[in-house]
């Protein structure tokens, strides 16, 4: 019998049950299943189509092995899909991006009018509302208990040495804890336009242009599609590729500038983060620390790129860059 998931929506009777795809990709399936139960908020994709997704608490930026891909559009809505071990997508409809992931799971046939209307509720959530919705993920079959706290399933501080890198890392974890359901501070105090009005940032009155360049600055450091300049630095550090001194520099290359923007945006926290471990390169003395250490500060990224994607004015564009879209497929003959 296969292994089955559970995904709910709080706040709603909503729920739908998906068999995992062991035949298919049984290492990813177990990354996923080990991660079980996890709490999260329920996102959608604003390019890719009908597509909702969430992020689990981990912080493993790609798999250790090579997984088997299959081309979103070939599959079928009700596909889950798990790109990486962070995050979680399930294909509710048509799709519109030509991509190759990971299928882990397939939502059971009785689910998916439950599956479809979860998918409706989280577009209505991210491009017009902004109202937080959160989903619990569990093993289906199983009694619902306590979910574990995100700082409880992340690698303990306690693994470094040095006094200040463990400081560091315990802190970040506690802050990735603090944003897991919540949208930080910082955030919310740019998107209110507070802080453009303390600062003036923001030309002739206005922050949206702010709000566009720090989607800009903090998908460079680490987003969702795993191509910010920190996710490349760990796939180089993982392959041994690059020494752990070439590493550094080039770190403090790619990303120096982009934390120092954020932080003249209200972001201070991640550039303060990222400050702090160029400060203390020197007692990070093997790969495998940078690895740990960054993985941290790659997941922080990533939520805070998760938030910015979901507090984002999407619908500032509906009236003068809307498009019809193609009628499905057999459509015309109906």
């Amino acid at each position: 019998m296969s292994r089955q998931m559970k995904i709910s929506l709080s706040g709603t009777d909503l729920h739908i049950t998906a068999d995992l795809l062991d035949d298919v990709n049984r290492q990813a399936c177990d990354v996923l299943w080990g991660n079980l139960p996890y709490r999260s908020v329920l996102l959608h994709t604003v390019v890719a189509g009908s597509n909702m997704h969430s992020f689990v608490p981990t912080t493993a930026p790609f798999y250790d092995h090579a997984p088997t891909l299959r081309r979103r559009l070939e599959c079928e809505p009700g596909t889950i899909f798990s790109p990486y071990p962070r995050c979680l997508f399930v294909k509710y409809g048509p799709d519109s991006e030509d991509h190759q992931f990971p299928p882990v799971a397939r939502v059971t046939e009785d689910s998916l009018p439950a599956m479809r209307e979860m998918g409706r509720l989280s577009w209505q959530a991210v491009y017009h509302s902004k109202e937080i919705r959160q989903i619990v993920v569990e093993r289906a079959g199983q009694p619902s208990g306590a979910v574990p706290s995100v700082s409880s399933r992340l690698p303990s501080a306690d693994r470094f040495g040095e006094p200040d890198l463990r400081q560091l890392a315990a802190d970040m974890t506690a802050a990735i804890d603090d944003m897991w359901l919540t949208p930080p501070a910082e955030l919310t105090d740019l998107y209110s336009g507070d802080h453009s009005a303390r600062t003036g940032l923001g030309s002739y009155g206005q922050y949206f242009s702010t709000l566009f360049f720090v989607e800009g600055e903090i998908s460079r450091l680490s987003n969702i599609a795993n191509i910010g300049s920190i996710d490349i630095m760990l796939r180089l550090c993982r392959s041994g590729e690059l020494p752990l001194p070439a590493l550094k520099t080039a770190t403090s290359m790619l990303c120096d500038v982009s934390v120092r923007y954020l932080a003249m945006c209200g972001q201070q926290t991640i550039s303060d983060f990222f400050q702090r471990l160029v400060r203390h390169f020197d007692a990070i003395t093997t790969p495998e620390e940078y690895f740990d250490l960054f993985s941290l500060f790659s997941l922080y990224a990533y939520r805070l790129h998760s938030w910015n994607m979901l507090l984002f004015p999407w619908k500032a564009g509906q009236e003068t860059h809307a498009y019809q879209p193609p009628a499905p497929a057999g459509a015309a003959s109906r």
